[in-house]
């Protein structure tokens, strides 16, 4: 039987609308196991989440968040790095393997491609093909520029991500945490190959998929950055209904 991790990372949001399990029963319908892992902020709505949820993770990991304000991937890597080490650690205690690793946000929504078995088996042909080689694979959705993408979600195999570990010293060392463009550099500068290609499942972020269905568009920056800021659903919904 094949066996996958799930990596979250970074801040806990809308954790009660997400829906990860229906991509993990997928994966348990074609006989692949999945582990999962958290490293979130150690704030007052992930404890207050996960004191009820905590045991669906194999290991769990709630990190002071660092006192940075820039607007760039600083946090993102640095809960990246941890989460990565931390899921390392775990398969050397329990000498554990994974075909393959998924990196993502926690607040997104996933619907399953009509050819996502198709599209499942052209991964593991990829894995196949390159198990000697270092290999993130990323959404082959176009972008502007080549160094430009999405960031909420990738898949690693196990030596592409692992050599990820090192991402936020390297990029810490060469002061590149840009939106959009780090993970390409980090992704160049950790050895490892880029393949775009068609992943095996659609994906949004919650809070664009609410902001959709109640016809919302935040007036300003300040206001989209407010929004962004908020972890809970329900208050989420309440803020763009009133406003």
């Amino acid at each position: 039987m094949k066996k996958i991790a799930i990596e979250l990372f970074g801040q806990l949001r809308m954790w009660d609308a997400q829906n990860i399990f229906e991509l993990e029963q997928y994966l348990n319908s074609k006989d692949i196991a999945v582990d999962f892992f958290g490293t979130f902020w150690n704030d007052e709505y992930t404890n207050r989440i996960l004191n009820v949820d905590k045991n669906i993770f194999k290991k769990l990991q709630l990190l002071e968040e660092p006192k940075r304000n820039t607007a760039d991937l600083y946090k993102y890597f640095y809960s990246l790095s941890n989460s990565i080490n931390q899921r390392k650690l775990y398969q050397a205690k329990h000498n554990t393997h994974y075909d393959f690793i998924i990196h993502s946000r926690s607040d997104l929504y996933f619907i399953m491609r009509h050819d996502a078995d198709e599209l499942l088996n052209n991964l593991f042909n990829l894995l196949d093909s390159n198990k000697d080689n270092p290999c993130i694979f990323i959404c082959d959705k176009p972008r502007h520029t080549e160094e430009n993408i999405d960031d909420k979600i990738f898949i690693g195999n196990s030596l592409g991500s692992d050599n990820l570990e090192n991402s936020f010293d390297i990029l810490k060392f060469n002061d590149i945490f840009r939106y959009h463009t780090s993970l390409w550099h980090a992704i160049k500068l950790c050895n490892c190959s880029l393949l775009r290609v068609p992943l095996f499942f659609h994906f949004n972020v919650l809070r664009t998929k609410f902001l959709k269905e109640y016809n919302y568009k935040p007036e300003d920056h300040n206001e989209e950055a407010f929004l962004k800021s908020i972890q809970d659903t329900s208050l989420f919904k309440d803020k763009i209904s009133n406003l």
